[in-house]
């Protein structure tokens, strides 16, 4: 049996050869194009908490909620109950 560590540097490596070059990018700007992948790619997710409609406290966020819309990106109230309220809210909602 194979590790997973193995399968994904088979693939990273497999994707630099189809590329022929590899993006440098720092850690925020790669959690940004993680969240952009996703929202792209699955129209069911969003992103919510403080902040993050005006791209968080790092700027991890930003440029989503202009690409995404607000009902995708978008600030939550300043209280632990209110997030979970909202998580509780969109899991029964489906």
């Amino acid at each position: 049996s194979t590790s997973w560590f193995y399968h994904l540097r088979r693939c990273s490596f497999s994707a630099k050869a189809e590329q022929h070059q590899m993006m440098e990018m720092n850690q925020l700007t790669a959690l940004n194009d993680a969240l952009r992948i996703t929202l792209e790619t699955d129209s069911t997710a969003c992103i919510f908490g403080e902040d993050v409609a005006f791209g968080g406290v790092f700027r991890v966020t930003k440029d989503l909620r202009a690409k995404f819309g607000a009902d995708r990106v978008f600030n939550s109230p300043l209280t632990e109950q209110g997030i979970v309220g909202f998580g509780i809210g969109m899991a029964a909602m489906g």
